[in-house]
């Protein structure tokens, strides 16, 4: 048969989206990001896996995450793995670096109006199918190329919470 989709939302609770300072502290729910200036903002997102089935083959994935007020600009911006950096139990400063510094699954600039949907790369596509068994989840961490503010709805935003779509044979 063809090709199956699953959308996953991540889970309404503490720390399962948000935003880390540069400063190591976390702030749940709305996503934040800024890269630029006194005060940096990196954003992460904690989606679930138990919705895709076992034995399944992984083909590809896409992101997307809604603005809300965000500001305009044209630098490149990255979707960045988080590994086994769980953002729930994370410490802040250790999540700030892991954003930072993971493998990347997109690098694009971004609209600031309506939905963002960012395709992952085969890495990330990698990764969902290495961690949908065992590790139960896969993290995300967004980190902004420029000065101005992007502003993101996190778990609690209904419609507008972010949405990784998996698709898979």
């Amino acid at each position: 048969s063809g090709e199956s989709v699953v959308n996953i939302n991540p889970v309404s609770a503490t720390n399962n989206t948000g935003y880390v300072t540069n400063g190591g502290t976390k702030n749940s729910d709305a996503i934040q990001i800024d890269g630029t200036g006194g005060t940096q903002w990196r954003g992460y997102i904690k989606f679930p896996l138990s919705s895709i089935p076992a034995g399944v083959i992984i083909t590809r994935s896409r992101l997307s995450i809604t603005n809300n007020a965000s500001a305009p600009g044209a630098q490149t911006n990255d979707v960045r793995a988080l590994g086994n950096n769980d953002p729930v139990i994370t410490t802040g400063g250790t999540l700030y670096s892991a954003i930072g510094s993971g493998t990347s699954y997109n690098s694009s600039v971004w609209s600031n109006t309506g939905t963002i949907s960012l395709a992952l790369n085969s890495s990330a596509t990698n990764d969902i199918q290495n961690r949908f068994g065992p590790t139960g989840y896969i993290a995300l961490g967004l980190q902004r190329g420029g000065g101005e503010v992007y502003n993101f709805y996190g778990y609690s935003g209904g419609i507008n919470a972010p949405q990784l779509t998996v698709s898979y044979l």
